[in-house]
């Protein structure tokens, strides 16, 4: 248990929270022209039952909440606030929001009304670094990408369809376009940013839609379905039947997703059990490897959440 000072009338307010990269040594927060400002030496925190910040804000009449990133001076807002009535007040990635006035938008936990609040987030955010111009991404991503072509292949050979779903601008497809000159590889993100990429090979085509409500039909079907990084920001509700949808129209499909115990993390990501998910629904496993402490798989997170790869085949119910 941790408390934080508001400095306009040293209201102490107790907090849980969880450190998601590294460990804090506290967690300041103060009052300066109406706004509270959070200042975390790491990259990423967690805030669990975020209903006492609020109510710290409301008695400080503080109409602004932001986290800054001391490391690179960065800003990441704590994103999805749940309010005492079990509704949310919705954030995003610019440094600053609306907590209490101006009509904050509120999402309740309707699932369709949180899907279409990710929906439109996606749609709208243009510096999350997967939409970031390739040479500008981490050199860890791009391993990433490397250790997904390795991974297709040894699961599907040389595999003719590749799609991958939540592309953003397309540095896998890149990788994997290269390394499967043959196969028709295609992209679907969300984001209009995804798709303006000029470095793609030629067997690489890249569209907007909303993975959430596509026409899977029309789509058709591949050899090989995969997401990396995407599945974390699809709630706990949707992501079931999305699953069982891309299991019906591929052969073989894998997923590089954050794994950790299965909560609302914040607006934009879900840790979960794959392997809890997957027997959930009745789907079969072809291997759940959790990278917790790899120097480059883990991405920097903690002990209590860790990148995990999934693999699965729709050959194995044949």
């Amino acid at each position: 248990m941790e408390t934080i000072r508001i400095v306009k009338g040293e209201l102490r307010v107790p907090v849980e929270i969880f450190v998601a990269w590294g460990q804090p040594r506290s967690l300041a927060v103060r009052c300066d022209s109406g706004s509270v400002l959070v200042h975390v030496p790491m990259r990423r925190v967690l805030i669990d039952r975020a209903r006492w910040i609020i109510s710290s804000i409301r008695t400080s009449r503080a109409r602004f909440l932001r986290v800054d990133l001391v490391e690179d001076c960065a800003v990441f807002d704590l994103g999805r606030l749940r309010m005492a009535d079990g509704s949310y007040l919705i954030a995003n990635y610019h440094p600053l929001y609306f907590l209490m006035g101006q009509r904050p938008e509120k999402i309740t936990n309707d699932s369709v009304d949180r899907g279409n609040a990710n929906a439109k987030f996606w749609r709208e955010v243009e510096k999350y670094h997967e939409h970031l111009p390739l040479a500008k991404q981490d050199e860890e991503a791009h391993e990433i990408s490397q250790l997904l072509v390795s991974k297709v292949r040894a699961l599907a050979g040389e595999p003719k369809s590749i799609l991958e779903l939540g592309c953003g601008a397309g540095r896998n497809l890149l990788y994997i376009g290269n390394a499967f000159p043959d196969a028709k590889v295609q992209g679907i993100d969300i984001n209009p940013a995804g798709i303006t990429s000029r470095e793609m090979p030629e067997n690489v085509t890249i569209r907007q839609g909303d993975i959430l409500n596509l026409d899977w039909e029309a789509l058709g079907d591949f050899d090989v379905i995969f997401t990396a990084g995407f599945l974390m920001h699809i709630n706990h509700n949707d992501v079931r039947n999305l699953m069982m949808s891309v299991h019906r129209h591929s052969k073989f499909h894998l997923h590089f997703e954050l794994h950790g115990p299965s909560f609302e993390w914040d607006y934009h990501r879900y840790p979960r059990s794959y392997r809890k998910l997957m027997n959930e629904i009745g789907l079969p496993q072809l291997e759940y490897a959790i990278f917790a402490r790899h120097k480059v798989y883990s991405y920097g997170l903690s002990s209590s959440f860790a990148h995990a790869l999934l693999t699965s085949s729709s050959l194995a119910n044949q």
